[in-house]
């Protein structure tokens, strides 16, 4: 995130910080607009989440030949998630969330944890049963979401 950005965030946080029982009526509408902004922003930012993240399971799964009607079954499923509650299951759930990790190396030929170039192939056994046990997982997963 760049510095501007970051800096936007910390300040739009701090006047959604106000206590408004204390504010007048223009500093109230101003408040209102700021609050419908943040709120749409937000909702864009996790449907842009959401679609990036579908786009990288799927080139993964593609690349190393995982199966095309569970691969449907589990996109479907987790589709139906509002971007929120996927956001949500994203930071809480390590399976949904190892995707990242496999990502680049397909992507890049690249470890990300070691920092060395690899093989791609040496990761497909990996990858198909981590597809797999979200598959067989995806149900108790979901719960709560």
């Amino acid at each position: 995130m760049g510095e501007q950005e970051f800096l936007n965030l910390v300040s739009r946080k701090n006047a959604l910080d106000k206590d408004i029982e204390k504010l007048n009526e223009e500093e109230l509408q101003r408040f209102v607009k700021l609050m419908e902004k943040t709120s749409s922003k937000k909702k864009y930012m996790d449907n842009i989440f959401k679609e990036s993240y579908f786009k990288m399971f799927a080139v993964l799964a593609y690349y190393y030949g995982y199966d095309v009607d569970k691969l449907n079954e589990i996109k479907d499923k987790l589709y139906k998630l509002k971007p929120d509650k996927f956001l949500r299951l994203f930071n809480e759930e390590r399976a949904i969330k190892a995707i990242l990790d496999y990502y680049p190396i397909v992507t890049q030929n690249f470890d990300m944890n070691s920092g060395l170039y690899v093989n791609r192939m040496d990761y497909k056994e990996d990858v198909i049963n981590l597809y797999d046990a979200i598959y067989e997982n995806l149900d108790e997963i979901l719960q709560g979401y």
